[in-house]
C-alpha cells in the first residue's frame, strides 16, 4: 500500500518555537532569560528617555504652567501666580518671580511635587532637573507594563514584546520627556492593574494548592494518602474508604469537611 504524501510541506520550527523549547529544557536559561529581558527593555527605555534630556531649555507646551506651578509649591506649599511674562526671565535664571497669591488650580499637587523635587536636587533653572522625575517616571511605566503582562499571561516572551513596544512608542517618550503630570498618572495607573492583577495571579496558585476552586468552589481530588474518593453537599454524609483500608464518615458543611468516627 502507497504512502499517502502530506498536503503539507514540514515546517521548519520558528525561532520562537526552538527559544521556548530550549528555555524549557534548561531551567537555568529559563531563570536568566526572566530577570535579563525585562532588564534590557528597562535600560533601553530609560535611553532613549534621558539621552540629551536638557534639551531644549525652554518651556515646551504646558511645561509653562506645570514648572513653574511646582517650583513656587515647593517653596510656597502651594501653586502660585505668576506675573505675565514670566517665562522669560525664568529660563534666564529669575526663579523667584511669583505672587504670593494662589493660582487656580486644576490638578493634585502630587504630580508638581514630584517635578519640584528634581528642581530641588538640580536647581530650578536646569531644564534636566525639571524632567528628570518624568524621564524616571517614564522609564518605571515600561518595567510596570512587563510586569503586568507577565502576571496577567505567564509569558516572559509575551510581556518582553508589550513592553518593549512601550519603550519604543513615540508618544511615551515624548510624555516621559517633558514636565507634563501625564505621566505620573500612567504609571500609578499601570501600578494599581499590577497589583490586582498579581493579586488574581496568587489567588489561582493558593486555590490550586489547596485543591480549590478560585471562585470557591471545591474539587474532587485526591488530598493525601488518607482523602476520600469524593465530596458531596452541605449537611449530607457519605461513607468513604481511606487509601490505609480505614472506613470513616465525613459531613460536609459550608465547604468544610469534617472526619467524624464511624456511627456519629
Amino acid at each position: 500500500m502507497t504512502a499517502t504524501a502530506p498536503l503539507l510541506p514540514r515546517m521548519r520550527p520558528s525561532f520562537y518555537d526552538r527559544w521556548t523549547s530550549r528555555t524549557a529544557a534548561d531551567p537555568r536559561l529559563a531563570r536568566r532569560w526572566a530577570w535579563l529581558a525585562p532588564l534590557l527593555v528597562t535600560v533601553l527605555a530609560g535611553i532613549l528617555r534621558l539621552w540629551d534630556l536638557g534639551r531644549p531649555h525652554a518651556l515646551v507646551f504646558d511645561e509653562t504652567y506645570y514648572v513653574k506651578d511646582a517650583w513656587a509649591q515647593w517653596i510656597l506649599g502651594y501653586a502660585a501666580k505668576w506675573p505675565d511674562g514670566a517665562n522669560a526671565a525664568f529660563l534666564a535664571g529669575d526663579t523667584e518671580g511669583f505672587t504670593s497669591a494662589g493660582s487656580f488650580v486644576v490638578h493634585p499637587p502630587l504630580g508638581k511635587f514630584l517635578i519640584g523635587v528634581g528642581m530641588a536636587i538640580f536647581g530650578p533653572d536646569s531644564s534636566f532637573g525639571w524632567r528628570i522625575t518624568t524621564a524616571l517616571f517614564g522609564t518605571a511605566t515600561v518595567l510596570v507594563l512587563y510586569l503586568v503582562a507577565k502576571a496577567l499571561t505567564g509569558s516572559v516572551a509575551f510581556a518582553t514584546v508589550a513592553s518593549f513596544l512601550m519603550a519604543i512608542d513615540g508618544l511615551a517618550i515624548v510624555l516621559s520627556r517633558i514636565a507634563l503630570l501625564d505621566i505620573f498618572l500612567t504609571v500609578l495607573r499601570a501600578a494599581g492593574v499590577l497589583v490586582r492583577a498579581a493579586r488574581s495571579a496568587g489567588a489561582r496558585g493558593a486555590a490550586g494548592r489547596a485543591g480549590r476552586d478560585p471562585v470557591g468552589g471545591r474539587r474532587a481530588s485526591g488530598l493525601g494518602t488518607g482523602a476520600l474518593e469524593s465530596s458531596v453537599g452541605d449537611g449530607r454524609r457519605r461513607r468513604g474508604r481511606c487509601r490505609d483500608g480505614r472506613e470513616v464518615v465525613r459531613r460536609v458543611r459550608g465547604g468544610r469537611t469534617r472526619h467524624l468516627p464511624r456511627g456519629h
